[in-house]
């Protein structure tokens, strides 16, 4: 082989050998900038001027489960996302692919994922002033938007809560308080974020301290304080603490809700019992029968119910008016409480009508003496200043169990026993008769 020849042999190996070297550089550049792409939050990909797809990233994967990558290259758009999802993307291509750039921000509805909220970041390749394609960057803000949703939600709750609500952070110091919280102690949120709650409580560190150990073994404490108000006042509340951890463990936060004692023992009042005469109202009366019922079948004892109704009451409201018949209604449920034992029940069911349970008696006899008590605590008039009322009643008995074996059906067979006692001639009582059926009644 000649010299020349072997130097144009040598110098075309040595081409070969850069070009070589330069396209593994160019892989090692394409490795490292996939590399790059790939740890990327968002999702990348290129498509080319014919709408197939020549790039995805890895993460376009985990957002398209059911979509291979190797499967997606060459692929039409609408093949890999969905006709109703490319609907709205041919939309943007409008744009893309006259060389501008284009930000969309809104949902999109996928086959595969239903419906998103995704930020679409487009931008177009134009090489000599040809279009080549598009890049595109998608960050999918659906959780986020589930979150702050769930965020706006909570606050709602947060600010319109009736109890109140403080919540600390990692370091015990109070980093937000709703308006019940001001209202239930005085203080308002800026006097009291980023300070301790020791100050609001009357019973002292130790106590706290319990709390507060409680709370790292178990998560949570509920249980009775006594609070201190700004103006130095006292008064009891009913709380309920527990920790906001992450997934690892670790405490971020103290959610604590606070109940005032007093509101929820008003509250509770007025739920059960009569606004007028202060008695037990039906809801209570029924809760009260039943566990008398359930206390009567352990120790095998007896029980009665007296149903009352007024004789001569319509006649006050009518020649008088309700007020001067309420102030009667107050009266009479005086008299018909100082008639019974301090473990018996007086209610007021409504209008003119009571009830009284009696607990723990030995035979209806004991039934009879009390109606006899509260026909002569009514035998003497009503006086409403220098007015007087003649008002009487008629009662109605019924006894566990010889009459009936629960509180519906006992308080029905009084009440049809109390009608017998009207058609008598009203103030008297009646015992209910089930020989005769739920008509019958021997009126006294």
């Amino acid at each position: 082989m000649s010299d020349d020849k072997k130097l144009g042999t040598d110098e075309l190996q040595a081409k070969i050998a850069a070009l070589e070297a330069e396209v593994d550089s160019l892989k090692a550049q394409q490795s490292r900038l996939e590399f790059l792409l790939d740890l990327m939050p968002g999702y990348v990909a290129f498509v080319g001027a014919d709408r197939h797809f020549k790039y995805n990233n890895a993460g376009y994967q985990d957002w398209l489960p059911d979509k291979n990558l190797a499967d997606m290259q060459d692929r039409h758009i609408q093949e890999v996302i969905g006709d109703e999802a490319f609907g709205i993307v041919s939309d943007h291509l409008e744009h893309v692919e006259a060389g501008s750039e284009f930000l969309f921000y809104g949902p999109v509805q996928y086959q595969q994922l239903g419906l998103r909220h995704l930020r679409i970041d487009y931008h177009p390749m134009i090489v000599n002033g040809d279009y080549q394609g598009f890049g595109a960057l998608i960050e999918d803000f659906t959780e986020r938007r589930r979150e702050e949703d769930r965020a706006r939600r909570a606050a709602v709750v947060f600010d319109s809560s009736p109890d109140a609500i403080v919540i600390l952070n990692s370091h015990h110091e109070i980093v937000q308080v709703n308006a019940a919280f001001t209202e239930l102690t005085g203080y308002s949120p800026s006097e009291v974020k980023g300070k301790r709650p020791w100050n609001l409580v009357a019973p002292g560190r130790q106590e706290l301290d319990v709390i507060w150990d409680t709370m790292q073994r178990a998560g949570h404490w509920s249980g009775e304080l006594w609070h201190r108000r700004k103006d130095g006042s006292v008064g009891g509340v009913w709380v309920e603490v527990n920790t906001v951890a992450d997934n690892r463990g670790f405490i971020h936060n103290y959610v604590g809700v606070m109940s005032d004692l007093e509101s929820k023992s008003n509250l509770s009042h007025l739920a059960h019992h009569d606004a007028l005469t202060g008695l037990p109202n039906r809801l209570l009366l029924d809760a009260r029968l039943e566990h008398t019922l359930e206390r009567c079948n352990r120790t095998k004892g007896q029980a009665a119910v007296l149903f009352m109704d007024l004789d001569g009451f319509k006649d006050v409201n009518d020649a008088f008016g309700h007020d001067e018949g309420d102030l009667v209604l107050i009266q009479i449920a005086e008299r018909f409480q100082q008639s019974v034992r301090a473990i018996d029940t007086v209610a007021r069911l409504g209008g003119d009508e009571f009830v009284i349970i009696l607990d723990q008696v030995n035979s209806v006899d004991d039934a009879c003496e009390v109606a006899d008590r509260v026909l002569k605590a009514m035998s003497t008039p009503i006086d409403v200043e220098d007015r007087h009322h003649n008002v009487g009643v008629s009662i109605g008995i019924s006894t566990y169990p010889e009459d009936a074996l629960d509180g519906h059906d006992l308080l029905r067979r009084a009440d049809v026993a109390m009608y017998a006692a009207k058609k008598a001639g009203k103030g008297q009582w009646a015992t209910y008769l089930p020989s005769l059926g739920d008509e019958k009644s021997i009126a006294n």
